[in-house]
């Protein structure tokens, strides 16, 4: 059976970053060395370096050491963004530029929620149209009610949230300006990268 992402589980995450951490671990050890892993996550975001921290005691078969500085060092998030272009001179990706909190699959992230959507399809109409066929393509294939997002404890698609956005523009914009959140949005889920 296949999964369709969500805030709860985004196989991405586990492909692209879990597997391919667990192997460079594996491949260092072979070679002699004692990885350690640094966590750029911030003070808002405890409650992830416990699960990283338990997770990676557990995982390769040996425990791995995590370290937490953004954590360790500062008592409230800091906004890295100014230091990684002004004193580090690395331009960050444009989608940071358009607006999105992250740079995470060109725009197409199954952890986002109603307003990374909102954004994603005024900005990009195109690749929210990809995403609202893939996850019409997955319910289809699976006969599934699932859906990336969930309003009111019960699934609502991205189809379903283009129609609202046809039908009331206003919605969009004020999804867009955080006049209005809907209680789910919450579960757009923070990655690794984010830091603030």
């Amino acid at each position: 059976m296949g999964d369709l992402g969500n805030a709860r589980l985004a196989k991405c995450s586990e492909e692209l970053k879990v597997r391919e951490t667990v192997q460079f671990i594996e491949e260092k050890r072979e070679e002699g060395f004692e990885p350690i892993l640094f966590f750029g996550i911030g003070p808002h975001e405890k409650h992830r370096a416990e699960n990283l921290r338990e997770f990676y005691a557990h995982v390769p078969l040996e425990p791995v050491e995590t370290r937490f500085p953004m954590i360790e060092i500062y008592k409230e998030d800091v906004d890295v963004k100014p230091i990684i272009v002004k004193e580090w001179k690395i331009r960050l990706p444009r989608m940071y530029d358009l607006g999105f909190s992250h740079a995470n699959c060109g725009g197409r992230c199954v952890r986002g929620g109603f307003k990374h959507y909102a954004l994603l399809y005024k900005v990009w109409p195109d690749r929210y149209k990809q995403q609202e066929d893939m996850e019409e393509r997955f319910r289809q294939k699976f006969n599934m009610n699932v859906s990336i997002l969930k309003k009111d404890g019960g699934p609502y698609t991205l189809r379903q949230l283009r129609e609202r956005f046809e039908h009331d523009p206003q919605y969009l914009e004020d999804l867009l300006s955080g006049n209005v959140c809907d209680v789910e949005d919450t579960q757009g889920a923070p990655c690794v990268c984010t830091f603030a």
